[in-house]
């Protein structure tokens, strides 16, 4: 057997008939052979760590013992020994519904392979446990004899405080859009499909906790972003949604602007924080952070999933502007250390990372590094993305040969003007064996049966007048 240096040599120990364990102790010299289990798990609730006793019984027969000196004193020994042990028998005898015998697996075998134990007779029991709370375990061997603890104490502890407690969660959804809107009809496509979206919700049909906007909440060419702008569609989303709307900045709101610091200051003032429009009537609000340096950036974790909203700039503006492109990577790193540190700080709880940025450039230094831990961990990245106007799912991260990005997808939404939101919703757990994703219609996607989207449509049909 393994780990036979921990046990009582085996010179030593005295053979032992595990199948002559009798209720009766007349005639017979009993005694105990108690030594430590390694490995050993209580069935019973009781802590690891205690020490568990194999209490054994053997008859001698002294009519054909001679005896030296020595001899006699370890047959004094012996039945001393034996005294103890019959109290305990007989406590364990008076038992038998709180004490099964059970083939324990781990220990040393005396002269047989088939050995058993009680389960809950520990060499240190506690007095009396009770539910719910915490106990000190300061019993000794010698009140062994005095336990009390019924069968139903135990399972209920067992019940009440299991070492892990179960995580369920229900399924999470959330819609993004983008690049919405860019003139005046789009101002009213926009209200058209928050007000859908709010009355599905309100009506109970329609479970989604919040709508992200990747960007782009204007036509910098047509409107040179004045702030009468960024007025106007905040509004329209304050008054047209039962949802809290988290944007994130687009190359139109900010870095292609007449004035980008301007730009800046306006989208500041009015689009952040948004979600604070909804604190009275959702508490999503409460629970998100925004990044000390670059408020534009925010993080929200729920559910085991992790969001990341991330001032993503294209990398054609930076190429024609040197200023620009300093500014960009100076951007990117920001992106990347607020990402980091969330990801180091919940990567135990991590089920899903998702994240939202305007373009999708720049998302090799965002998330190269953390990604090496998300894959390490089995976690997948989903960024969904605005800029290019046109639904694109892309693999691997839009690297299509380097499976360093096997985990990692990247989803390009319609731009606002031509199709509805996008509902995208994260699987639970909850009825976990008969609840799986499924494509339902030629809209949806599932990925790793654990993110599903779905276009509600498609793009829409222009009708010929």
């Amino acid at each position: 057997m393994e780990n036979q240096d921990e046990r009582l040599p085996l010179s030593t120990t005295p053979d032992i008939n595990a199948d002559k364990i009798d209720d009766s102790l007349e005639n017979k010299a009993e005694f105990t052979s108690t030594y430590p289990l390694q490995n050993m798990t209580s069935r019973q609730g009781y802590r690891d760590d205690i020490e568990m006793s194999d209490v054994e019984t053997c008859e001698i027969d002294s009519s054909n013992m001679s005896f030296g000196r020595t001899s006699r004193f370890l047959m004094v020994g012996m039945v001393g020994m034996c005294l103890i042990a019959g109290s305990i028998i007989a406590k364990v005898s008076r038992s038998p519904d709180r004490y099964q015998f059970v083939k324990n697996e781990n220990a040393m075998a005396f002269g047989t392979e088939d050995q058993s134990i009680p389960t809950a007779a520990p060499s240190r029991l506690i007095d009396k446990v009770i539910p719910g709370t915490e106990y000190e375990d300061t019993t000794t061997f010698s009140d062994y004899s005095s336990m009390e603890i019924s069968t139903e104490e135990k399972k209920s502890k067992k019940r009440k405080h299991p070492k892990h407690p179960p995580k369920t969660y229900p399924d999470f959804s959330f819609y993004v859009m983008g690049d919405i809107p860019y003139n005046s009809d789009e101002e009213k496509l926009l209200k058209r499909q928050l007000t859908k979206i709010s009355h599905d919700v309100e009506s109970g049909i329609d479970d989604a906790a919040f709508i992200a906007h990747v960007g782009d909440l204007l036509d910098d060419s047509t409107t040179k972003c004045k702030e009468d702008v960024y007025d106007r569609v905040s509004a329209i989303m304050k008054e047209n949604s039962v949802l809290p709307i988290l944007p994130v900045p687009g190359n139109n709101d900010w870095d292609e602007c007449p004035n980008p610091e301007q730009a800046h200051e306006y989208f500041n003032k009015y689009y952040i924080p948004l979600e604070e429009q909804w604190a009275d009537t959702s508490e999503l609000p409460s629970m998100v952070e925004r990044s000390p340096k670059r408020q534009e950036n925010f993080a929200l974790f729920v559910d085991g999933i992790m969001f990341f909203g991330l001032h993503l700039m294209p990398r054609r503006n930076a190429e024609l502007d040197e200023e620009l492109g300093t500014e960009r990577q100076e951007v990117l790193q920001d992106d990347f250390q607020w990402v980091h540190d969330y990801i180091d700080k919940y990567i135990h709880k991590l089920r899903v990372v998702i994240a939202f940025g305007h373009s999708g450039d720049g998302k090799d230094i965002a998330f190269h590094k953390v990604n090496r831990k998300l894959r390490h961990y089995g976690v997948s990245l989903f960024l969904f993305q605005g800029d290019e106007h046109l639904f694109k799912i892309r693999s691997n991260f839009g690297y299509p040969d380097d499976h360093d990005w096997n985990n990692c997808w990247r989803i390009t939404v319609d731009q606002g003007g031509i199709a509805p939101p996008l509902k995208v919703t994260v699987r639970g757990n909850e009825g976990e064996s008969d609840h799986r994703f499924i494509a339902e219609n030629e809209d949806q996607t599932v990925f790793d049966d654990i993110v599903k989207i779905d276009r509600r449509g498609g793009t829409y049909v222009i009708k010929n007048s």
